[in-house]
């Protein structure tokens, strides 16, 4: 295996396990919207989302009733796309021809 695959696949790992477990300290207060929304005293306005129920909603927490799975499924499933996407746009980029003698 190449050097360069097998430091990404170092990074990766150091990355999932790094977010996964810091996700477990992570403030339980509410945001800067709901605190403004609490001080402004119309919060008790808010509507549920459609979505509410879905397996990542609120930071996973609705993911087998577990707070701590969770959290981290969904901190595990955020770095995996953001991760994905980051390669596509890079790939894309490097894809592109690039004519140096060109003329814009």
């Amino acid at each position: 295996m190449r050097r360069n695959t097998v430091l990404a696949i170092a990074a990766v790992i150091v990355v999932l396990a790094t977010g996964v477990v810091l996700s477990q300290f992570a403030s339980s207060q509410p945001d800067g919207l709901e605190y403004v929304a609490s001080q402004q005293g119309f919060d008790d306005t808010a509507q549920d989302h459609t979505l509410e129920d879905a397996p990542l909603a609120d930071y996973g927490g609705n993911l087998d009733q577990d707070p701590v799975i969770g959290t981290a499924v969904a901190a595990f499933v955020g770095i995996i796309v953001t991760a994905l996407l980051a390669v596509g746009l890079f790939w894309i980029a490097r894809s592109r021809k690039h004519d140096p003698t060109a003329t814009p």
